[in-house]
């Protein structure tokens, strides 16, 4: 199977803060440290990985989605740009998949600069009444 290409752009924003207000509470994809973080809404890449090469099979297939990706993120810091998920299970023989998740949309915080991301062109609906505006950078 040929690896996606995904076309992803992130753009500054006004104050998104609280990014958990942001989240579906039935799927939840969230990091926060120290007041910044990133929040995850919807998912346009899902893999599943399974058995004792899970870990480096995932960082193969990451290098190659995110160099196969085209990225346009001028503020370029950490959180922006292309992102994934993951979670792995700690046991070769687990039942449970380890998976990487890449977002359609990634909301986040660093240092004070706010700021959206689109993976292929996705919408963000934002869940209380004040949408998020762009701002020069």
């Amino acid at each position: 199977m040929k690896d996606p290409e995904l076309h992803v752009e992130t753009t500054r924003i006004d104050d998104i803060m609280p990014l958990l207000a942001h989240i579906d509470p039935h799927d939840p994809l969230l990091f926060v440290r120290r007041g910044d973080g990133i929040a995850g809404i919807g998912t346009a890449l899902r893999l599943e990985f399974r058995g004792p090469g899970r870990m480096r099979e995932a960082a193969d297939a990451w290098r190659r989605i995110s160099s196969a990706a085209v990225v346009d993120d001028p503020l370029r810091l950490a959180g922006t740009g292309l992102v994934a998920f993951g979670s792995f299970a700690f046991a070769d023989d687990s039942a449970d998949a380890s998976v990487l998740i890449v977002p359609k949309i990634v909301i986040g915080r660093r240092s004070g600069v706010d700021w959206i991301t689109r993976v292929d062109g996705a919408d963000f609906e934002r869940r209380d009444s004040s949408a998020p505006t762009s701002t020069s950078s």
